[in-house]
């Protein structure tokens, strides 16, 4: 069983946003399908000036994103139990569905799932890892029953 102690950090409000109970339940499916036992782990919902900060400083990207993850490295030879802290901008997911068929539930889902796979150690930087960490991401998010976010249509 996956033990996880998620840290809800909602700093800028939203109509939209899902329950908690949601980010709980796709964070610990996320975990569940990576195989990982879990940990602790802070998602934080940020404005697109704090994701904008972010995205630079640490990305070197200018302008706002989506989604950014940054898992916790432990030192040698000890253990935390700390994953890492997602950041997710609603005002990004907001644009990013506009005039799509995609509901914007699904799109929190799938962000929140995305951000959770990066802090197991999953990437997307070669399309052999893209085509893995998107074949969890749909697989977790059909569970849930939203479409492949991959699909072609």
């Amino acid at each position: 069983a996956v033990t996880m102690q998620l840290d809800l950090q909602v700093v800028v409000s939203d109509p939209e946003l899902p329950a908690a109970k949601d980010f709980e339940q796709w964070t610990r499916a996320a975990l569940s399908i990576a195989e990982h036992p879990g940990g602790e782990l802070t998602l934080r919902v940020v404005s697109e000036e704090e994701m904008s900060s972010f995205n630079l400083r640490f990305c070197g990207h200018h302008g706002s994103t989506n989604v950014l993850s940054f898992p916790v490295d432990d030192p040698p030879g000890i253990t935390t139990g700390i994953l890492g802290d997602i950041l997710v901008c609603p005002a990004v997911l907001r644009r990013e569905v506009a005039g799509s068929e995609t509901p914007l539930a699904a799109h929190w889902a799938h962000m929140v799932v995305h951000g959770v796979l990066h802090l197991c150690g999953y990437d997307h930087q070669s399309e052999c890892d893209a085509g893995v960490m998107e074949g969890l991401e749909s697989d977790v998010l059909q569970g849930f029953g939203f479409t492949n976010p991959y699909r072609v249509s």
